[in-house]
């Protein structure tokens, strides 16, 4: 059987998405170039990070960090009475350390990175993963995932679905094969599967993480790091999976990755674009004039300024 190229690919995938139209929260559309998302309403300046949409394009979270990573929430916006509303803390976030929401391709769950303890009460432990149901009034409280996925003393994080419910997700085991490994789980009779590993070409020695699977199992898009004279050059790659379900070489993202950090990818669910992290900066920070204390506060609290934003950019464009 031939192999599809990257562009075919993004085709079918668009051609299989059913919604209304997005407007992403009305903002300029990107094109070749990756910019910022939304800035002074998702990328404020903060430690902003993995974004994901509805399949019906009417809600939009994301996560935000603490300094030192000390603490996460998830926020967000919904599309309601035709305007979306202000950004609020999800109302299963917000007490212990959340990260990474991800819906379900149907939109009726939505699953995320906590490390909050099974009673709900006391101290933190590992991430885990948990998950939220739709209800009439809103979200269920949330409900651990369980084994065989979550595991004592070891964290899981980033999980990405498709439309069978199989579920992608990073975690360090023992048995893998390196830093960060990328671990597949099927969805059978109501239960999850024994993980296994997403092996060669996809994982390896090193980092890999932060997983993004296309709905139809197609093309992983996921970090990859290696360390170039001791420090960790961390990029974005997509593999392509075949019918026999082994996967490609993972090839870079064109004119995505910068010097800096690139993670968490995402792609809209009507397959046009890419979301990511990404911790690039301006690349001078020099002043005409000497600034007030307030201009400084306004440039140090702005995005580009170190900490991670998202960005976007036209997914086709990213295809080598």
């Amino acid at each position: 059987m031939p192999k599809l190229s990257f562009s075919l690919l993004i085709l079918l995938f668009q051609t299989t998405v059913s919604f209304a139209q997005f407007d992403y929260l009305t903002q300029p559309k990107p094109t070749q170039t990756p910019q910022i998302f939304a800035p002074g309403i998702v990328s404020t300046g903060a430690y902003e990070r993995d974004l994901t949409i509805s399949p019906d394009g009417k809600e939009i979270y994301w996560s935000v960090v603490g300094p030192k990573n000390l603490f996460s929430a998830i926020v967000g916006r919904k599309y309601q009475n035709g305007k979306w509303s202000d950004t609020q803390v999800a109302a299963f976030s917000g007490q212990y350390s959340d990260i990474e929401a991800a819906f379900s391709p149907d939109g009726k769950r939505l699953y995320f990175a906590s490390n909050r303890p099974l009673d709900g009460q006391g101290k933190a432990k590992d991430f885990d993963i948990w998950f939220v149901e739709r209800t009439a009034t809103g979200w269920s409280e949330a409900k651990n995932i369980g084994a065989p996925i979550n595991t004592p003393d070891v964290d899981e994080y980033y999980p990405s679905l498709t439309k069978d419910g199989t579920i992608y997700y990073t975690a360090i085991y023992k048995n893998g094969l390196g830093k960060d490994d990328i671990w597949r789980s099927k969805w059978v009779a109501g239960k999850y599967t024994q993980p296994e590993l997403v092996g060669k070409p996809v994982s390896t020695e090193g980092y890999e993480f932060n997983a993004f699977i296309l709905p139809d199992e197609s093309q992983l898009f996921y970090t990859n790091c290696i360390r170039k004279n001791g420090v960790l050059d961390c990029d974005l790659v997509v593999s392509n999976r075949s019918a026999d379900g082994t996967w490609s070489e993972a090839q870079p993202l064109k004119g995505v990755n910068s010097e800096k950090m690139d993670y968490c990818p995402f792609v809209s669910p009507d397959g046009k674009y890419l979301f990511f992290t990404s911790e690039r900066a301006k690349k001078e920070w020099r002043f005409d004039k000497s600034l007030n204390y307030n201009d400084l506060l306004k440039n140090i609290q702005s995005p580009t300024n170190g900490e991670a934003d998202i960005y976007w950019v036209e997914l086709k464009s990213t295809a080598k």
